[in-house]
């Protein structure tokens, strides 16, 4: 091995220690002088022999201090290069200090480092055999800091070289127990941290339960230290039962009922502090989280509510600063944990235990109890709501009489629970509006503020699942209350409220436009407001009027565009974030209803939004912690420097959302300008080049998103000579060309690769579909070499963002390990594909093959619902946008999965079972699926009720008429349809056309005799469906001359049919 050295700096001794001496200084510019000639110093080995001299000469301890820390920074890259006794001094220097009762504890600490990385360079190499028995030694000592100082050792030497210690562990047991019931409550912590990295190299039964054995001694510790009131060791040791539970090794499995009994009877006395009772009871989450059947099996689902439904009604202790009486942080923490059980434990299980007491406390003289069962509602509603939307009926009525209940934080609760119920239990909730809404109204109208605000926000949760139809009844109402609380409720109110009215013209749709005008001039007003603490409201102001803009359309808001630009743009020159963020949103809404109509606002608005594309101003910049890691020692460059001396930076959340509202906003003023955006696109794409490898994956997420916009906008601008078409590979004109060779190689599909952010990726994913939609199958066919095995990566879960990277940032660690992003990326890469297939048409047949495997493991019963329903449709869309007869061996691979899905619990998967089986009859091998007409019809069966959902009836029936399209000789027929026709027409109109022209067939002449006897239920179908407003004009034409022909050949026989049908009919 070849050694380069730098020339040594010759530092005297006394330089050293004034140099060090200066690391310490108060003055920045100092510190940093000394810190370079120490940076230059510390690279020669000599470096180290001063240092250890100055270790053991100087008289200051902060100074022998800094010099441990930085000769152990550098020790790892020196340590072969000194000679052996100098290698000897150095042990027994740091022996004699950290085992010295003298010694501070920060030197003594220091030291012990030093020690610790020395044995990690020996002790693999048999080079320090008397080191444990000197660490053995320490644990005997009389000074606590000494024991403490062993344990610490030992926990710092099994986490490193914890291989070499298993012969040792038995001894390590006798000593750790010892350390256990120390009489210093230092020692006793640090002899329990030295469990968790032990365990880690436990491997032979013998070695786990010497180690399992211990567990029951800790917890007889911990009882103690309880009745001590020595919270800092229950806590800390909870901390490493954590870490245990994490550990492969089933040390604590034995164990496991004991801790959480013992954690259980800690979290449910109110009498001990709340941080150790909180730290017990995350224990017991963790538990439901990783072994939830653990907590089943010991009955611990009952026992664990028994303690967190009264700590959910606990009142604010003394030390509680929330100045509220109703509110305290035992409540806040036990409505977590409920909601954490919720998602973790089985719903079967855990939600029937759950409202037993629910219905207690709901119906308790304690206001706080009342409250507790409405908030428990509340937060499992996202890990019990299929059983919640179950079981409604029993759920909604605590809900709503809370919202009458005498204590305002109970109506406030259960205002925040009907917006969640309209988050979690959709669509079920939105048909019980008749009931939910006039309570809503209710609480619009309370008296207390606070209760206004909540119903302000449930209020614009639901509206949003509900249909025009449904909405219109309560429209009026709804508005009358929500302009009242504009013009009088508190700031909060009125911004809630102004949210509440968008979410209104949301649903409304053209039914708004009688309270546009109205609310418009009401907004413009808001909008007008300079002052600080109406920047939000004016925020949501400009907001709505973007989203009534929509619910009205161009005509009725054309008047009120230029007054509505003005007001906009001038806001922007106050330079607050989420009144940018929301405008920007605004801008967005308006180029979609004008489209190139809006281009006249583009040379105004653009600059303003690269200018927000651009700036900083979101980022602040603290003084580095270098002064400090200096000060300390660790900043001296090497093989193992810290991030300490990193520049500090925070960031304002609203500046983010700023900028990628700026960013999304130049895609779709490019989206729907078309054209007219073009002179724009040159500056903004240099722009976004840039942001695409910002570090916020927000702005990475929407960047891609609007380059591949910009290509739309391309595109329009230099038009093909004719449209595209399905399986049209003509190709496109050399600039879009250009421009799509410029950013899909490098940044749309690099970003597929290898972006660690799911959020980047499902943008990417989504560029790809839209330029699909838009563009045809050449837009992104001389890419398909890289996007389809991105694709096929990410389906597999083998893409960067799929896989865990180590990170101190716990917000990463959070979105890796986020489920339902997770879903959303699923959901987003079989959309993209589903787009590329019915682009392609037939040649997509060889991705549908590279697929198709990694599709069925995910209908497998091990995973959710939600994957394998996403699954079975996205096999059956392949399957028609190909319109390719399948092969056998397709069919042989998904009808099994089809047949399966039907019979699932979940209705989403009957309904894509279904549609599946549907598509299969329609491709598949026409003699191979005549066998199997049988059993599909026996499988469809039981979904061709009443009783079924909709969408579930609508697929089904849909299915059996593809079935006679295709092979009615081989079908009775004649049994099927008294069964069929009752359950037509169909709601889904797009599943109602194989219907339709499968009754066309069985009314052709030739067939008429056959079937004649169902001809009035055949026809009156078809004659309700002439008055279907969705009705295609070309397949209305062709019932309407069917009809027509009957009534012309068959003039007596349809004048006796005309008897039966309905007035409506005959009409």
């Amino acid at each position: 091995r070849l050694f380069v050295f730098r020339m040594s700096s010759s530092l005297s001794l006394d330089e050293w220690a004034v140099l060090l001496s200066q690391t310490l200084e108060p003055n920045t510019e100092v510190v940093t002088r000394a810190v370079a000639r120490l940076d230059t110093a510390v690279g020669h080995p000599s470096s180290v022999a001063a240092l250890l001299t100055v270790i053991k000469a100087h008289p200051r301890v902060e100074i022998k201090h800094s010099a441990s820390l930085m000769i152990r920074k550098r020790l790892m890259g020196h340590w072969i290069k000194l000679d052996m006794p100098l290698q000897e001094d150095i042990k027994n220097s740091m022996v004699a200090i950290v085992a010295a009762t003298e010694t501070p504890s920060p030197l003594r600490r220091a030291c012990q480092d030093v020690l610790i990385t020395v044995a990690r360079l020996t002790v693999p190499f048999h080079q320090w055999p008397e080191l444990l028995p000197i660490v053995l030694q320490w644990s005997q000592s009389p000074n606590p800091d000494v024991r403490e100082s062993a344990f610490a050792t030992f926990a710092k030497l099994a986490e490193h070289i914890g291989d070499i210690l298993r012969p040792q562990f038995a001894m390590l047991q006798a000593i750790i127990i010892r350390g256990l019931t120390d009489e210093s409550p230092k020692v006793r912590m640090a002899s329990l941290k030295t469990l968790s990295p032990l365990i880690g190299w436990l491997s032979t039964p013998d070695e786990i339960n010497l180690f399992a054995a211990m567990i029951p001694q800790i917890i007889e510790v911990l009882r103690y230290c309880v009745t001590q009131e020595l919270e800092e060791e229950v806590v800390s040791a909870f901390e490493e039962f954590d870490r245990m539970l994490e550990s492969p090794v089933g040390v604590i499995s034995k164990c496991l009922p004991n801790i959480v009994a013992f954690a259980l009877d800690v979290g449910g006395s109110p009498s001990l502090p709340l941080t150790l009772r909180q730290a017990t009871l995350s224990f017991v989450a963790n538990v439901a989280a990783t072994r939830p059947k653990a907590i089943v099996k010991n009955n611990f689902v009952e026992r664990i509510l028994q303690v967190l439904f009264p700590m959910a009604a606990e009142p604010p202790g003394e030390d509680d600063e929330r100045g509220d009486p109703d509110l305290s942080d035992g409540q806040l923490f036990a409505t977590q944990l409920i909601d954490s059980l919720g998602v973790s434990l089985p719903t079967s299980k855990f939600f029937p235990l759950v409202m037993q007491r629910v219905a207690q406390y709901a119906a308790s003289h304690n206001h706080l109890e009342r409250k507790a069962a409405i908030a428990t509602l509340t937060v499992i509603a996202e890990g019990c709501a299929e059983l919640m939307k179950d079981h409604l009926d029993k759920v909604l009525p605590y809900v709503l009489t809370g919202i009458a209940d005498p204590q305002r934080s109970v109506r406030e609760a259960s205002c925040i629970a009907i917006g969640q119920f309209a988050d979690q239990l959709q669509p079920d909730i939105a048909e019980h509006s008749e009931q939910i809404l006039p309570y809503i109204f209710r609480a619009l109208n309370d008296p207390a503020e606070q209760v206004v605000s909540k119903a302000c926000y449930s209020l614009e949760a639901y509206v949003q699942l509900m249909d025009v139809e449904a909405f219109a009844p309560f429209l009026d109402q709804v508005i009358t209350r929500i302009v009242h609380i504009m013009q009088s409720g508190s700031l909060l109110a009125q911004e809630l409220a102004i949210s509440a009215v968008a979410a209104s013209a949301t649903s409304a749709g053209p039914l708004f436009a009688p309270y546009f005008p109205a609310i418009h001039t009401m907004m413009l007003a808001a909008m007008q407001s300079e002052a600080r603490d109406h920047m939000l409201i004016r925020a949501r102001a400009v907001e709505c009027e973007g989203i009534m803009a929509t619910a009205v359309g161009s005509a009725a808001f054309a008047p009120c565009v230029r007054d509505l630009m003005a007001a906009a743009v001038k806001g922007l020159e106050i330079g607050h974030s989420e009144l940018n963020e929301h405008t920007y949103g605004c801008f967005a809404h308006l180029a979609e209803v004008f489209g190139e109509h809006f281009a006249e606002f583009l040379p105004v608005i653009v600059p303003k939004i690269l200018s927000s594309c651009n700036t900083n101003d979101g980022i602040v910049e603290h003084p580095s912690a270098s002064s400090v890691a200096h000060s300390e020692g660790l900043a001296v460059k090497g093989e193992e420097e810290d991030d300490e001396a990193t520049q500090n930076l925070s960031i304002r959340t609203s500046f983010l959302d700023e900028k990628s509202a700026a960013v999304m906003a130049l895609g779709q003023l490019a989206l729907f300008t078309k054209k007219a955006f073009l002179p724009y696109v040159t500056e903004s794409v240099q722009m976004l080049r840039l942001l695409v490898k910002y570090f916020h994956e927000d702005v990475r997420a929407a960047s891609v998103l609007s380059l591949a916009y910009f290509a739309i906008s391309i595109d329009d601008a230099h038009p093909r000579a004719q449209p595209w078409k399905k399986g049209d590979f003509s190709p496109l004109m050399a600039e879009t060309r250009l421009y799509l060779d410029t950013i899909m190689p490098d940044f749309v599909i690099k970003v597929l690769e290898r972006d660690e952010s799911k959020e980047a990726c499902i943008s990417s994913c989504d560029a790809i579909g839209n330029l699909c939609k838009t563009m045809g199958p050449v837009a992104i066919q001389p890419y398909m070499g890289r996007i389809g095995p991105a694709l096929l990566k990410l389906l597999q879960q083998k893409a960067e963002c799929q896989i865990t990277h180590d990170s101190d940032d716990e917000g990463d660690e959070e979105e890796e390990g986020d489920e339902d992003q997770e879903l959303e990326l699923f959901d987003s890469v079989t959309d993209c594909l589903i787009e590329i297939a019915i682009v392609f048409g037939p040649s997509f047949a060889p991705y549908f093959d590279a697929v198709l495997p990694s599709l069925i493991r995910y209908t497998r019963l091990s995973n959710h619902h939600s994957y394998r329903s996403v699954a079975i449709g996205a096999l059956a869309e392949f399957v028609g946008a190909m319109a390719l007869t399948l092969s056998t061996a397709h069919v042989s691979k998904l009808y099994p999965l089809a047949t399966k899905a039907m019979t699932d619990e979940d209705s989403t998967m009957q309904r894509a079972g279904a549609y599946l089986l549907g598509l299969l009859m329609s491709y598949g091998p026409p003699d191979q699926m005549a066998s199997l007409y049988q059993p599909a019809l026996s499988a469809l069966h039981p979904l061709l009720n009443t009783e079924q959902e909709d969408l579930v009836l609508d697929n089904a029936c849909s299915t059996v008429c593809k079935m006679i399209l295709v092979g009615y000789k081989a079908l009775p027929v004649s049994t099927i349809l008294p069964i069929l026709l009752p359950l037509l027409p169909l709601r889904d109109f797009e599943e109602n056309e194989p219907v339709y022209h499968a009754l066309l067939l069985l009314l052709r002449p030739e067939h008429l005799a056959t079937f004649g006897s169902h001809l009035p239920g055949i026809i009156s179908v078809l004659l309700r469906a002439l008055v279907q407003p969705q009705m295609k004009q070309q397949l209305q034409d062709h019932i309407t001359l069917a009809l027509r022909t009957l009534f012309h050949q068959y003039a007596s026989q349809m004048e006796q049919l005309l008897q039966i049908l309905s007035q409506e009919e005959k009409d």
